[in-house]
């Protein structure tokens, strides 16, 4: 293929593959969705078209393919954002989607998407003529969608949720139509979810986070409930900006367990630049400033150390 490939799905024991591609290897016209059969790339009619177009959700619905992402025809045909494959032809969900579709499930019987939308909630159900919200209740933006434990859960940007503040995931039951936070996500920056999968009956959640309901966690973790997925002895994160930095230097860690952390800054030569700072006690999300005057221009390491794990961050110190 010759370009992206942002979504990938199995649709009657067939690989479909979704992107900004437009031609396989062999070149044959693709236009941004092939179906795999072994040996080659199959097209979907004359596939999809529009300005800047790509497929990012594949959804195998009933017998249909279904398609979300940016575009504005399939086959030929208006179908903004939005369509289906029945095997033969393309058809459009009446008007489409005003907006970026970056997510697609089943639940309920009926399709959802989830994405990036203008003029309406970001998760929509398609109910046999129109698209609708499944909860006016939602703000941010959606990357992802799973149904699990007979909810519906999205991640990505989630700001609120049923009038709450959301950190990243919420959940809804069609049945009652309100969305509400799922979990407490905490992060160096914005949390952020962006994956999910189900695995051996426990959800798993990936994305930008370090704790997960107080639990410590390395961008991924398992609900429920809350544990972290990584190898013993591993889950501390660290960040240290700006870099380079001229004056204040903000250090932000997670401690995975109840050790003392201790922070030290080292010159290039390994030599302690001040005296260690110690006392950050309990696991999750720690802050600290260091104010750079009297230290001369260079490299630096910033290293956090508790029990057995450490981190180490690198940076430049200008004048």
């Amino acid at each position: 293929l010759d370009g992206l490939v942002t979504s990938l799905a199995v649709h009657e024991g067939r690989l479909i593959a979704g992107g900004t591609f437009l031609f396989s290897g062999s070149f044959d016209l693709l236009r941004h969705v092939g179906a795999w059969d072994g040996s080659t790339w199959a097209a979907f009619g004359t596939g999809l078209s529009g300005p800047g177009p790509s497929v990012n959700a594949l959804l195998s619905y009933n017998s249909d393919l279904v398609v979300g992402g940016i575009f504005t025809t399939a086959g030929g045909l208006d179908a903004h954002n939005v369509a289906r494959w029945d095997g033969s032809v393309w058809s459009s969900f009446a008007d489409g989607i005003d907006g970026t579709v970056s997510a697609l499930v089943e639940y309920n019987d009926q399709v959802v998407a989830g994405g990036y939308f203008t003029a309406a909630d970001d998760v929509l159900k398609w109910e046999g003529s129109g698209w609708s919200p499944v909860s006016e209740d939602l703000t941010g933006y959606v990357s992802t969608l799973i149904v699990h434990g007979g909810s519906l859960y999205c991640g990505g940007v989630i700001l609120t949720a049923g009038g709450m503040p959301a950190s990243g995931l919420a959940a809804c039951n069609l049945s009652v139509a309100i969305w509400t936070p799922a979990a407490e996500i905490t992060a160096l920056g914005t949390p952020v979810v962006n994956a999910f999968c189900v695995n051996d009956g426990g959800m798993v959640v990936g994305g930008d986070m370090t704790a997960v309901d107080g639990v410590p966690v390395q961008h991924i973790a398992r609900w429920e409930p809350w544990t972290g997925m990584a190898e013993p002895g591993v889950g501390m994160a660290l960040s240290a900006y700006p870099d380079p930095f001229s004056s204040t230097l903000a250090i932000v860690f997670t401690l995975p367990g109840t050790d003392e952390g201790t922070v030290e800054l080292r010159d290039a030569a390994g030599r302690l630049a001040t005296a260690p700072v110690g006392g950050f006690r309990g696991a999750g999300p720690h802050r600290f400033q260091w104010e750079a005057a009297g230290l001369a221009p260079g490299m630096y390491t910033v290293r956090v150390r508790a029990g057995a794990s450490d981190r180490v961050a690198r940076l430049a110190l200008v004048r």
